[in-house]
């Protein structure tokens, strides 16, 4: 694994947010194409070249308006899934949020809630954006506890959000400024040893 890309960038609690290394594609397509992935978004299967190509022109992005990490354990380098800061383009204004646990069994486990707190840390800490919104489907709603537990707060329906399992799908949007995370009372990224 290459040391600097995979320094850990900002931690939590429990996770650490590094950069991709080429190691992660395999876990990565592993996730796009489970059926989990539906929630995530993902809607067709994603081939290994089609994953390459996002890595080699995207991903090399990370930094110039959009964050892209991998999530890991403390003191490991396993993937457990990604946390973005992304979509700089959308007319919402701020950058959009994405997160993906990559294995059902760690839902409810507190570790993506950790990996959001330790995102926004990051964000709000260490760029000038002043905005981090998502979208998550309406019936999502052990994803939105997650995203209240991380700070995020609901803003409104999207109705007709997309269409998933043959039928559209409604979202919540939810969103968070730069003085609501100032304003959450949890220990910060860089409190922990």
């Amino acid at each position: 694994m290459d040391d600097e890309a995979s320094k850990p960038l900002i931690r939590g609690e429990k996770v650490w947010l590094r950069g991709y290394t080429e190691e992660d594609l395999e876990p990565y397509e592993r996730f796009v194409n489970s059926k989990d992935a539906l929630w995530a978004g993902f809607t067709t299967p994603i081939s290994g070249t089609s994953i390459r190509s996002w890595f080699e022109k995207v991903v090399s992005e990370h930094g110039k308006g959009a964050y892209y990490f991998v999530i890991s354990p403390l003191g490991s380098h396993d993937f457990l899934g990604t946390t973005w800061v992304w979509n700089q383009a959308s007319r919402i204004g701020g950058l959009e949020y994405s997160i993906y646990m990559a294995e059902n069994w760690r839902w409810g486990t507190g570790l993506g809630t950790d990996a959001g707190r330790a995102t926004t840390d990051f964000v709000f800490g260490f760029t000038e954006i002043e905005r981090l919104w998502l979208a998550t489907d309406e019936e999502n709603l052990r994803a939105q506890r997650s995203f209240e537990k991380v700070g995020f707060q609901k803003e409104g329906l999207i109705r007709r959000y997309m269409v998933a399992r043959g039928e559209p799908v409604n979202a919540v949007l939810m969103g968070m400024l730069r003085d609501d995370w100032r304003k959450l009372d949890r220990p910060r990224s860089w409190d922990y040893d």
